[in-house]
């Protein structure tokens, strides 16, 4: 980070690769609604979550067999009403709200995090 008001630097490259790349297996409608999300999150909240410790793995990984995703891919139209180190808020409407656990651990149905990174990191066709 440069100062204060700039995001953090890996977080302005995950959401550059975002919008650059679809995941592969992820709709493009989803896709798109993502980046919509990522950057009102990233605007919005993007400092905040640095501070409290959201890699750029709990913000951005990709949907993937059974894992949601992370966080921006779970907004879905929401908006993030606030977080902590380990959850947040996420409102849909004013009657409609979701808690969203951070996801660090990875289970047997997921690829080891360094692996994950990788498929983020590296689309097809780079």
């Amino acid at each position: 980070m440069t100062d204060e008001t700039s995001l953090p630097v890996p977080y302005i490259e995950a959401f550059q690769r975002l919008q650059a790349h679809c995941p592969q297996g992820v709709d493009p409608t989803r896709h798109a609604q993502a980046l919509v999300d990522a950057a009102a999150f990233l605007a919005e909240r993007g400092r905040i979550a640095w501070r409290l410790g959201w890699t750029v793995d709990d913000l951005f990984a990709p949907p993937w067999l059974d894992h949601p995703g992370g966080l921006v891919w779970r907004i879905v139209g929401g908006r993030v009403n606030y977080i902590t180190p380990e959850n947040a808020m996420i409102a849909r409407s004013s009657t409609s709200v979701s808690l969203v656990r951070r996801t660090r651990a990875t289970t047997a149905l997921q690829p080891d995090a360094a692996e994950r990174a990788h498929v983020f990191m590296n689309f097809p066709g780079d």
